[in-house]
């Protein structure tokens, strides 16, 4: 799974803190409330859009909505006390010690906001662990952008890379960019995986990745 490569890159949201639940409960009763959709059909529509930043979502979800910037901001207020004490999931710190120890990189890409990922960071302690921490800010988001800056700032080769996600739009960015992909069931069931490509290895805990 790991074969020849010398760096992971890590999603965040549902791939190392199991937060996409929480994050798909505030969503889908925001979006029920201010758009007048079915909390079930938000919930699907949320999910299937996934992987972008939630003022995106809500892009796709409600092309030119005027409402779009009134609600994305309360998301981002609303998501940040849900999660203002999220950790690891179980068994995954020791798992990524062990992966350190071995000299892999350790990479954090994420479309959350790079204030959050960096308080994640702080408050679990993880400044030695993780060689980059990447969260979003304007012209600078998961895929491409953090792609080329990690290759760049860490001189890598891309094919000694392989990026880590739990939503279906993390394969696509990773394919994107001819980078490898680990798909990490949770958010998608294996089965949603295996329907875009079936050759995509597949994890249920970081700790997996230790062979």
């Amino acid at each position: 799974m790991l074969s020849n490569k010398n760096t992971i890159i890590f999603d965040f949201d549902g791939t190392l803190a199991d937060t996409m639940q929480i994050f798909t409960d505030v969503a889908s009763s925001l979006i029920s409330e201010h758009y007048g959709m079915d909390k079930c059909e938000a919930r699907k529509m949320y999910l299937k859009t996934s992987g972008f930043p939630f003022y995106q979502q809500l892009e796709i979800i409600f092309p030119g909505n005027e409402k779009n910037k009134i609600v994305a901001p309360i998301y981002e207020e609303q998501k940040l006390f849900a999660t203002s004490d999220v950790e690891l999931e179980d068994g995954a710190l020791e798992a990524l010690k062990q992966l350190k120890e071995v000299n892999y990189n350790l990479v954090i890409s994420s479309n959350n906001f790079q204030y959050n990922i960096d308080k994640f960071i702080d408050n679990n302690n993880l400044h030695s662990i993780f060689d980059l921490a990447l969260g979003f800010k304007d012209g600078f988001a998961k895929g491409r952008n953090h792609f080329d800056f990690t290759i760049k700032e860490l001189g890598l080769e891309k094919d000694k890379i392989v990026f880590i996600g739990d939503s279906l739009n993390d394969y696509f960015l990773a394919n994107a960019e001819n980078i490898d992909f680990i798909g990490k069931v949770g958010t998608f069931k294996e089965d949603d995986f295996k329907a875009l490509n079936n050759e995509i290895p597949i994890i249920k805990k970081i700790s997996n990745l230790i062979i």
